[in-house]
């Protein structure tokens, strides 16, 4: 049986395939002409996000300490288009970017192909977007200047073995697309006089790492040695390490006070234009005073007010972890949450609570009939560059648990992206 056998099989039953309203009959549908301005507006957003998180380094917010060693080596080097999985939702057909997601764009691209393909062999239809194939015309631009190309997919120790699996069948998936690809042990790589890294079997062009980094130091510090070992090679390491100053929270917040500021802190019109579009009101929890639409007030009286419009975000977490809802708690719980949110206040993002329109999501009861159900939706894209790969799209099973996390481990429901 083939990697991706092994891991349908697998999914099939970590789906929830015949659990109740997981996963919807019908798919979610989009012009062909939103997403495509989204390929050109976001690889120009991730560009600027770039600039502005090392124009304002360690002013707003600070990054983990064993990142900023890796960042410092990567800081002057060429940089290549940014890969990203934004956390989105949609207002009247408009993205508006919750988190940017930019670590490793390989996480969960399998669950997702995994219903994109369900849906496309239903309908016998191409209009459902896969990402690994937006990674391969990815891939292969970069292996156009180059000749005899290696791919290095880098794995740790710490590498489970279902992430194992998935890491073979994307292998398998480019050496089908006739990439050459192979995985890695961090551990193996080394770097020659020249700056060619290499194992005991071969040289490599690019290193593409699997997981993010956002997991304990204790189990990320085998890749973090690899990527300063790397850094003085000629190697193109994905993604690119000096996106793990924009990976985390705090980036929108400082694009949202940015565009919000008296003094236009050197935007171009272009820029001011991108975040006015994209990115939500977002503010750092140290800000003193805060207003939105109104006039300033003091933040704890502000968060206060405001709690049925607010998600107060820890700046490093993930998988839904320290994330609050305001109108998911009753008053006393928010208050205890704020204060404790402001005890360590430099940590923390105050940001506007955002929801989809309802969709019409069809599912089967089970008597087999057809039924639909309203719900609302968290849309979250891949972009290779400007190569699209579809969305995960994550509808809302119970309005009380709003976590975004993998498919396998959230408690929101799945559908599909058809392009029309």
């Amino acid at each position: 049986m083939t990697n991706y056998a092994n891991l349908e099989a697998k999914l099939e039953v970590d789906s929830y395939l015949q659990k109740e309203e997981w996963i919807s009959l019908n798919s979610l549908k989009l012009s062909k002409k939103i997403t495509d301005s989204w390929s050109n507006d976001l690889l120009q957003l991730g560009d600027l996000a770039r600039k502005i998180a090392q124009k304002y380094r360690n002013k707003y917010y600070s990054i983990r300490n064993d990142y900023e060693k890796v960042v410092d080596k990567y800081i002057n080097k060429s940089r290549g288009p940014i890969i990203m999985r934004p956390d989105g939702i949609l207002i009247d057909n408009q993205l508006k970017i919750l988190e940017i997601n930019c670590d490793s764009a390989i996480g969960g691209i399998w669950e997702m192909q995994y219903i994109q393909k369900l849906f496309s062999k239903e309908t016998n239809s191409k209009a459902f977007p896969l990402p690994i194939d937006a990674l391969v015309k990815f891939l292969k631009k970069i292996e156009n200047r180059k000749k005899d190309f290696n791919v290095a997919i880098v794995g740790s120790c710490y590498l489970e073995e279902s992430n194992k699996i998935k890491v073979l069948n994307t292998i398998e998936w480019l050496n089908k697309n006739n990439i050459n690809a192979f995985y890695v042990h961090s551990n193996d790589l080394l770097i020659k006089s020249n700056k060619t890294v290499y194992d005991k079997n071969r040289e490599y062009h690019i290193i593409y790492r699997y997981r993010s980094l956002l997991h304990p130091q204790a189990q990320t510090k085998e890749m973090i040695n690899l990527l300063e070992r790397v850094s003085d090679s000629n190697c193109i390491v994905l993604s690119d390490p000096i996106d793990l100053l924009v990976e985390q929270k705090g980036i929108i917040a400082l694009l949202s006070t940015l565009l919000n500021s008296n003094n236009k802190n050197g935007l171009a019109e272009r820029d001011r234009d991108l975040i006015k579009k994209y990115i939500p009101w977002t503010r750092f929890l140290s800000d003193r005073y805060m207003s939105k639409d109104s006039k300033k007030i003091e933040t704890k009286e502000f968060l206060y007010k405001n709690k049925e419009i607010l998600v107060l975000k820890r700046m490093h977490s993930h998988h839904g972890d320290h994330v609050f809802i305001g109108n998911n708690l009753n008053d006393e719980t928010w208050k205890i949450v704020v204060n404790k949110c402001l005890q360590h206040k430099n940590e923390w993002v105050v940001q506007e609570l955002l929801q989809s329109a309802d969709y019409e999501f069809e599912y089967k009861n089970e008597n087999n009939i057809k039924y639909i159900k309203r719900k609302k939706f968290v849309i979250s894209p891949y972009f290779f560059g400007n190569d699209f790969g579809g969305a995960l799209i994550r509808v809302e099973h119970d309005p009380e648990r709003r976590i975004l996390s993998l498919p396998s481990i959230s408690p929101m429901g799945l559908s599909s992206l058809e392009i029309i």
